[in-house]
């Protein structure tokens, strides 16, 4: 089961089938942290759930990685909450690659959009 610390990152549960994911500072997501993740909230979860993405920290993402986040399975919405115009470029980039993405810089307005989507 996916819930806790991992190396790269922290995971909690803040209401049922919603995630919140944060980042170690300085870490460079890989694909295979990814695949990791999807297998800890396929564990998790049975159907559907959503994502917080908590932006406080700094890190990036290579090409597949985020083209993977694209890919996770049973994902109904992700929220990525952002804290500067910094961690707001960074996130831009998930649009790209992902269907149903919000960015927010308000946690409430973010998991608020979450509940709804589900």
């Amino acid at each position: 089961m996916l819930l806790g610390e991992l190396p790269f990152g922290v995971f909690e549960e803040i209401e049922p089938r919603i995630m919140e994911v944060t980042i170690n500072q300085g870490v460079q997501v890989s694909e295979k942290n990814i695949e990791e993740i999807e297998q800890g909230l396929l564990e998790k979860y049975q159907g559907e759930y959503a994502l917080l993405i908590n932006r406080k920290n700094a890190y990036s993402h290579g090409h597949e990685s985020l083209a993977r986040i694209g890919e996770l399975k049973n994902v109904s919405s992700i929220a990525i909450l952002v804290y500067s115009e910094t961690s707001l470029m960074a996130a831009k980039i998930h649009l790209v690659y992902s269907k149903n993405v919000q960015i927010f810089t308000d946690r409430n307005s973010a998991i608020n959009w979450l509940r709804n989507c589900q």
